[in-house]
């Protein structure tokens, strides 16, 4: 059976392709338009995939999408008539109602489809929970969804018997955790959608003592977490559905500023306040997260936890529910953001269809798009022409010289930019488009975030590190596999003077265990540092500047001409600068 599922009309619109039980493609928008967090119809993500499967749109027989405009179907009429004056807020749900009902039309459009495929819509923290519990290997459980908002539910817990979802709570919008942490962070000065990771990074650097303050605009009751609505701007959520840049209104009020203070402006020096605030801010997000998993597993007694939605790309306080909650497992799905949400939805149809597919652990997220070895030769051979004297290009048939070349400039503090086959799934580099460097060297860092990657000095970099070693280096949990940069670890003391560049100030990494079985190539580039530096790790972080991540090498070579990075190795091809 062959299943498109989709995320669309939503911030990290993406596709992914099931084929007999099993994931042959999937990609974000953003990788091809090269606009971060592209919402609308993502025809290039569908193209990728039905070409990826050498199909064509009328050999799909079911398009899963993670949406469903009848679901909470009450609260949204009742929020509707309170918001009736907005005209914008009225007009853009009717708009994205009438263009989901008529989504084939689109495939009509794009794709010349003849045929009248089924669409099955599922709720789009149904499809969070799917996105998780069905590639984790794990037929039983409590999965907890959180997000700032899809289909009017704002987060979703579901118990998992033998695959099966039976929904036992949800928080409906616009009492919501995730546009909680998204106010706080536009307030910080971090306005563009997706910064939260920011306000994570800078946590690290301040103290927690606006903790009380906090708690009185957060609470958590009877198993909901509750927001005190005065002080925020929810209803500015309006416009999902043309979404196609980053930057978005202010989500907090007036009432926020007489509470806290005048909001910091973007670009503006960080002040004492400031750090201290976003220490704050992750304490009270881990709370509440944690509060709300403690009642419902003293309900439900499971073993296993599933855990999902863009609330759980927070690395940092997914360390604190591995420590701090009693499971056996802990399976976060990787791509936890909407983007996942595509997977999720062919997943929950898979399973529900299909009679091939069946729950396995989910290996890897290379599943992106890969250049062909023909056109690798010729845009290699275009940018060179036409870049005289910028720089040079030796093509090497054996990879395992190539990855003792590099580990030995690496070891050299020269910076490498890393494309290999295809592309991660998700928003983390995981080897394979990645920007590498020598995590020994503190001054990394500085050379990083000046030269190549402008992004704010108090970020940490990740470290990506061989799996028989990462034990000897950071404290690691036997409920939680650390394969995807999704969580962070404590550095070990006797092991923190030897790799500063991918430590935070805090003492933790977010880490990637690397293996054979997964990455061969990355491993043996890293086993090969190892050789030489003694230390089984790399600096990872991602190959982009300002911009998603790379897609096609076309799009590394041009990261490679406009910044100061030393070499470009894309698959047996090493590209460096001509001094």
């Amino acid at each position: 059976m062959i299943i498109l599922g989709l995320n669309l009309y939503h911030a990290d619109s993406s596709a992914c392709l099931l084929i007999n039980g099993k994931i042959v493609a999937a990609s974000e928008e953003e990788r091809f338009t090269r606009i971060k967090h592209m919402a609308g119809f993502p025809s290039n993500s569908i193209s990728f995939c039905l070409n990826k499967a050498k199909i064509s749109i009328n050999q799909v027989d079911l398009i899963a999408v993670n949406f469903n405009g009848k679901y909470n179907f009450i609260p949204k009429i009742s929020f509707t008539l309170k918001n009736i004056f907005n005209l914008n807020f009225i007009k853009n749900k009717i708009k994205k109602y009438f263009t989901m009902k008529d989504l084939l039309s689109l495939f009509y459009k794009n794709f010349g489809l003849t045929k009248k495929i089924k669409i099955l819509n599922v709720p789009h923290h149904l499809a969070h929970a799917a996105s998780a519990v069905l590639v984790s290997g794990l037929k039983n459980g409590l999965s907890l969804s959180l997000d700032g908002s899809g289909d009017f539910s704002t987060g979703e817990v579901y118990v998992i018997n033998e695959n099966k979802f039976k929904l036992v709570e949800k928080n409906i919008f616009p009492h919501s955790i995730g546009l909680f942490y998204q106010s706080l962070t536009q307030y910080l000065g971090f306005n563009e959608y997706g910064d939260e990771y920011k306000v994570m990074g800078l946590a690290a650097y301040g103290k927690p003592i606006y903790i009380s303050k906090l708690r009185e605009i957060i609470s958590f009751k009877k198993g909901k977490i509750v927001i005190n609505l005065k002080y925020f701007n929810n209803q500015i959520l309006v416009n999902e559905s043309s979404f196609t840049n980053s930057e978005m209104g202010n989500l907090y009020s007036n009432n926020l500023i007489k509470f806290l203070g005048k909001p910091r402006k973007k670009g503006s020096k960080i002040l004492k306040k400031h750090k201290d605030l976003a220490a704050s801010l992750q304490k009270v997000f881990e709370e509440m997260v944690l509060k709300k998993i403690f009642y419902y597993q003293n309900f439900y007694k499971q073993k296993n936890l599933f855990l999902s939605g863009g609330c759980f790309f927070n690395s940092l306080a997914n360390m604190t529910l591995i420590e701090k909650l009693n499971f056996k497992k802990v399976f976060i799905q990787p791509n936890a953001g909407d983007a996942g949400g595509a997977l999720g939805a062919a997943l929950f149809a898979s399973e529900k269809y299909d009679t091939d597919f069946s729950n396995k652990k989910m290996r890897h997220l290379y599943l992106g798009f890969e250049n062909n070895k023909e056109d690798i030769k010729k845009i290699i051979k275009f940018y060179y022409l036409n870049n005289p004297n910028k720089f040079k290009i030796r093509e090497i048939k054996n990879h395992k010289n190539i990855c003792k070349i590099m580990a030995k400039e690496l070891s050299n503090s020269k910076i490498v930019a890393w494309h290999q086959g295809r592309a991660e799934f998700g928003p983390r580099a995981l080897g394979n488009r990645s920007i590498l460097a020598d995590p020994r060297k503190l001054n990394i860092k500085k050379i990083l975030n000046q030269k190549i990657k402008n992004r704010d000095n108090f970020r940490p970099f990740a470290p990506s590190v061989l799996d028989k070693y990462a034990k000897d280096y950071f404290f690691l949990s036997s409920k939680y596999e650390y394969n995807y940069m999704n969580c962070t670890s404590k550095v070990k003391q006797n092991k923190v003077s030897q790799i500063p560049a991918v430590i935070n100030i805090d003492k933790t990494a977010r880490i990637q265990i690397v293996s054979k079985k997964n990455n061969i190539n990355y491993y043996n580039l890293i086993n090969h540092f190892y050789k030489l530096t003694g230390v089984p790790m790399l600096l990872n972080t991602s190959l982009n500047i300002d911009e998603p991540i790379s897609n096609t090498c076309e799009d590394s070579i041009q990261i490679f001409l406009k910044s100061k990075i030393d070499f470009l190795v894309i698959e047996n091809f090493i590209i460096s600068r001509i001094q």
